[in-house]
């Protein structure tokens, strides 16, 4: 959507910086240009950053949620230690 939007957006803000400011409004045309697919690739990257993070939050999650459910058998073999390291790996990931 950004690639068609673009240029529209690039015409847009060249007319408003040319009636506003004048003639030097053409130093700031090709800033826009410059920082538009910037900000594009680094939303990318977070995105994926948000990705990986998000999947071992779910895995994290889904073990809390084993372990919560199964608590009474937890506490009746004597788990607690292993359970809390296992969850501690999770939360350093």
């Amino acid at each position: 959507m950004l690639s068609t939007s673009l240029p529209l957006f690039t015409i847009g803000y060249a007319t408003i910086l040319l009636t506003r400011i004048g003639w030097s409004a053409f130093i700031g045309i090709p800033l826009i240009a410059i920082i538009v697919p910037v900000i594009n690739c680094l939303s990318s990257y977070n995105g994926n950053i948000a990705k990986d993070i998000n999947k071992f939050k779910e895995q994290r999650v889904q073990m809390t949620t084993d372990m919560i459910e199964g608590i009474k058998y937890i506490k009746l073999y004597g788990w607690e230690l292993a359970f809390e390291k296992i969850i501690g790996e999770s939360r350093h990931k």
